[in-house]
């Protein structure tokens, strides 16, 4: 048997050694060219996925404009206008509910959708069909983001309040006046509530009115208003 000197150790552990390194610095560009491909395919899939909502979001604001356009469009006789119009109010409102049916079509569950369901629901409203109003309302709250929901549940305490349904439109409001949005002034939602709850809790109503009264503008004014009317009716029950 040949004998194995220090010196043939000591090579043939550097060149193990150099050889399993290679191996492994070679395994190791191959994971890093693996992981590269991937990483870059993945990227790719992200940029095209942001394209695309960004492409979805443009085309459903597109949309909702060409509804605003609708809504907008003024009733007039044929030819004396350039703009979008209609000839007939009952065709405007034919033109109104088509905008708003292709936008649930093809845009569904999206914020734009509901923002013009909103609308239709206040319409309805306004023209004292409560019960269409609650549908289109309650659909805009489902699918409508944080600020769509504040204006759905606003304009749908309006409509419990109509039909005498106080206990449903005060819990709707304590729920807009918690989460109002960027739409609602919080001043608003406050003074919505204390006119609601004034002859049942009228001590509620002057502790949400009192801070109202210094602020300006229009909530001022009716806060300031309903708060000296609560407190005659108060005085006036004390004095019998």
């Amino acid at each position: 048997m040949d004998r194995i000197t220090r010196k043939d150790l000591k090579t043939d552990h550097f060149v193990t050694t150099v050889g399993h390194t290679l191996e492994g610095l070679s395994q190791h560009r191959r994971e890093v060219k693996r992981y590269a491909i991937i990483g870059a395919v993945v990227l790719a899939v992200i940029l095209a996925a942001v394209s695309f909502f960004r492409w979805r979001a443009a085309e459903r604001a597109e949309a909702l404009s060409a509804y605003f356009q609708v809504m907008e469009a003024p009733v007039v006789p044929a030819g004396t206008t350039s703009g979008k119009s209609f000839a007939t109010e009952d065709e405007k409102q034919k033109g109104i509910e088509q905008a708003v049916t292709d936008l649930l079509a093809k845009h569904p569950g999206s914020n734009e959708a509901a923002v013009a369901v909103y609308f239709r629901g206040t319409d309805h409203a306004e023209k004292g069909d409560l019960a269409k109003a609650l549908s289109d309302l309650d659909l805009a709250i489902s699918t409508g983001n944080s600020d769509t929901k504040a204006l759905a549940n606003f304009a749908k305490s309006g409509v419990l309040r109509a039909q005498g349904k106080k206990d449903e439109a005060e819990t709707v409001l304590r729920a807009v006046l918690a989460n109002p949005g960027r739409m609602i002034l919080k001043e608003q939602a406050a003074l919505s509530l204390a006119e609601l709850i004034q002859q049942s809790k009228p001590e509620e109503a002057l502790k949400l009115l009192e801070p109202l009264r210094t602020e300006e503008g229009v909530v001022q004014r009716s806060a300031s208003k309903l708060y000296s009317e609560i407190v005659v009716r108060r005085e006036r029950a004390a004095a019998k």
